[in-house]
């Protein structure tokens, strides 16, 4: 992530870290996190539940260490299906909103300040 430079940019990295969070908690128990992130269980537990927000600094950290764990790329791979004909199966993807927040964002930095005129799709109606 960027270094925030508003206060509501650092807010909303804040926001993003706890989002993370969540997601990281449906795979992994407090324990778990605590050990990865050297913080906590019930620090963990009141930022996941949204009782107290991270401050800046420890979200930029927190943030790091989660991307690694339950970041796009990360829950993408875990996703992955093929049928029995070999045929991706996207279904566990599209239908998980972690996963398009996620991918949303990623689009957004990536194509932020230039102009986006055509969007290229497999199918008709891939959109």
């Amino acid at each position: 992530m960027k270094r925030a430079s508003t206060h509501a940019e650092e807010l909303k990295l804040r926001l993003m870290t706890i989002e993370l969070l969540r997601a990281a908690k449906k795979h992994y128990t407090y324990r778990e996190l605590s050990s990865k992130t050297d913080l906590p269980v019930t620090v963990l537990s009141r930022y996941a539940k949204g009782h107290v927000l991270p401050n800046t600094e420890r979200a930029r950290s927190l943030w790091k260490i989660l991307k690694k764990l339950v970041g796009l790329e990360t829950e993408l791979s875990r996703k992955i299906r093929f049928n029995k004909d070999g045929y991706f199966d996207n279904t566990w993807i599209i239908g998980d909103f972690n996963i398009l927040r996620q991918a949303s964002r990623h689009a957004l930095t990536t194509f932020a300040g230039r102009r986006v005129t055509k969007i290229l799709t497999a199918a008709v109606d891939g959109i």
